[in-house]
């Protein structure tokens, strides 16, 4: 098995999702090819003889490296923050500049920048993630709120998660984790994670049966899901 990757800014992904949304493509060659493309898609690339399900079948048989590896890769195409004075930054879609301020009365304050007391500008990363994580509990607990009211499913309160490869989850037991960085996205995008997580609630799995209820409550949910697939990388510090 190979590999190869390009240099273009990553997007933090679900390393899960990527798997299960690989690509399939026929080539003449003759072993299998594992190719993590620059809009990080997973492409495996097959002898011409090779069936879909077999392909599939051996991602499957692979999973366990392959999230390993591919997630390798994701991280280390991030790129580094230095969290200056007009670094762009995100918050329900808007971009705001990152402005250093003197004698401000709080640690951030948001106007039509993102402002931070300039003396704790060594500490800049650690406050926006407060910051940040602040916002997340209320607006995406709202937005939770909000969207149960109609789907009237029992969940346990939701949690504001930081993890690394994934914008929600849903256990067995009800509990919905929600990424904290899922507010600098746009409501629409917040909304359909939520719906998501939510709905696994009935099927805690990603079957047809599934993703027709996804449709059924956003009918396009998947120009939601590609959004959040292409712009991923402006949705993080």
């Amino acid at each position: 098995m190979d590999k190869t990757n390009d240099q273009d800014e990553v997007q933090s992904v679900d390393v899960k999702s990527l798997l299960d949304d690989c690509i399939i493509k026929h080539t003449r060659r003759r072993s299998i090819g594992f190719f993590l493309t620059g809009d990080n898609r997973l492409e495996v690339r097959v002898p011409l003889k090779m069936s879909e399900e077999s392909a599939r079948a051996t991602v499957e048989r692979n999973r366990k490296w392959l999230l390993q590896k591919v997630g390798a890769i994701l991280q280390a195409r991030l790129p580094v923050r230095n969290f200056q004075d007009g670094d762009i930054l995100f918050y329900l879609r808007e971009p705001y500049k990152l402005k250093f301020v003197h004698g401000l009365n709080d640690y951030i304050v948001l106007t039509d920048q993102i402002c931070i007391n300039s003396h704790l500008q060594n500490q800049a990363e650690k406050l926006l993630t407060a910051w940040y994580r602040y916002q997340a509990g209320k607006v995406l607990v709202q937005r939770t709120l909000m969207w149960n009211a109609r789907l009237l499913l029992k969940h346990r309160p939701v949690k504001i998660s930081n993890a690394s490869s994934r914008w929600g989850s849903c256990s067995n037991m009800g509990n919905i984790n929600l990424n904290w960085r899922l507010v600098m996205a746009p409501l629409e995008i917040i909304d359909y994670v939520v719906v998501h997580e939510l709905l696994h609630l009935e099927e805690l799995n990603h079957s047809k049966a599934f993703w027709a209820r996804v449709k059924e409550v956003l009918p396009d949910y998947q120009q939601r899901r590609q959004w959040l697939k292409e712009n991923s990388h402006r949705l993080k510090l």
